[in-house]
């Protein structure tokens, strides 16, 4: 269990679900609600007969209805790791973390990579 409450920069998110392989977190802000859930599945063999453990972690925000989106609307920000299950998780996560560094610095106050990306540049 990763525990009954993540904290990431815009608050501490409580536990609210927890089942099988997945558990979900959520944040009330305002009248913007925050969900973070994390999934855990085992893929069927690929075409080389090697099977794949994914995971997922999923950062969604859902915003009230306003004049320009009648229905309300989200956003969802999302990682997914997939692996043949003999490999090294702390490689992965090292596989991770350089990801992380390039869409953002680790203090947050360099956003431009992820900024340029957002406005469509590749």
């Amino acid at each position: 269990m990763l525990g009954n409450t993540l904290t990431l920069v815009d608050g501490d998110y409580p536990l609210i679900n927890e089942g099988g392989y997945s558990s979900e977190y959520r944040l009330k802000d305002g009248t913007t609600i925050k969900s973070l859930r994390v999934r855990h599945s085992k893929e069927k063999p690929q075409k080389d007969g090697v099977l794949m453990d994914r995971h997922n972690v999923e950062l969604t925000y859902t915003f009230p209805p306003s004049a320009d989106y009648p229905n309300g609307y989200s956003t969802q920000v999302y990682i997914i790791a997939r692996f043949p299950p003999a490999t090294s998780t702390s490689s992965v996560a090292d596989q991770s973390a350089a990801l992380g560094q390039l869409l953002h610095s680790a203090d947050f106050s360099d956003l431009t990579f992820l900024t340029k990306v957002l406005n469509w540049e590749s």
